[in-house]
């Protein structure tokens, strides 16, 4: 039994909150995890998206509810990943779930924080 089974054994038995952030838990350990979005131009009545979230070693997967790519299930899809491939950090977004050849890759070398220039005084 891994550590995530037992952790679901023992929150299924002592249930409600407990039960709730132990799960959350045992997810975590597996490398997903639910994040609900809130609209933020709208946070008092806006639309809410669930998102799943996960991640192994060749990158970090975001599924919104209700959102997908071309070549996935319904429920399944992961419009946004973000990897580490040749020494690059890179978001990778399939924008229209009807072309599977709509791929846009957005590198994140800019955005190193040792690139970051100096504060210049006058």
């Amino acid at each position: 039994m891994t550590l995530p089974e037992e952790l679901r054994q023992f929150a299924n038995y002592n249930g409600n909150n407990l039960g709730d952030l132990l799960n959350r838990a045992a997810d975590a350990i597996e490398g997903k995890l639910t994040v609900d979005l809130i609209d933020t131009r709208h946070e008092e009545d806006g639309e809410v998206i669930t998102c799943r979230v996960s991640m192994d070693p060749s990158g970090i997967y975001i599924r919104p509810k209700g959102y997908g790519d071309f070549a996935s299930a319904d429920g399944e899809g992961c419009p946004v990943m973000i990897e580490h491939c040749n020494g690059e950090m890179r978001v990778l977004m399939w924008p229209d779930i009807n072309d599977e050849e709509d791929l846009h890759m957005v590198s994140l070398a800019g955005a190193k924080e040792s690139h970051r220039k100096a504060d210049v005084e006058d």
